[in-house]
């Protein structure tokens, strides 16, 4: 909740500005510990997903590799590049606004 149009009629600008401040640092708290959970749960299915998929694989022979390396592997290498992606969004220094 952001506010952005403030209006008083008695008392100092500067009170206002504070409240708006405080009310952003909260807002960009709340934002922020979403935002890293979202991701967190994301680099999960995906890492998940790639391991559920090299399982299939070595299952049925296509692939012949000892299976807990196999899904190690897989797991961390998907959860790791979501987690990167994540870190490049999360505060880009070029946006389109700009």
């Amino acid at each position: 909740m952001e506010i952005k149009n403030v209006k008083t009629t008695i008392g100092d600008n500067s009170v206002v500005k504070l409240r708006k401040n405080r009310s952003r640092r909260k807002m960009k708290k709340n934002n922020w510990k979403a935002y890293w959970k979202f991701m967190f749960s994301k680099a999960f299915r995906t890492g998940l997903q790639s391991a559920i998929s090299l399982y299939l694989a070595n299952s049925t022979g296509i692939i012949d590799a000892d299976l807990v390396q196999l899904l190690g592997v897989a797991f961390m290498s998907s959860f790791i590049t979501v987690i990167q992606h994540a870190l490049e969004q999360y505060k880009p220094k070029a946006t389109f606004e700009d």
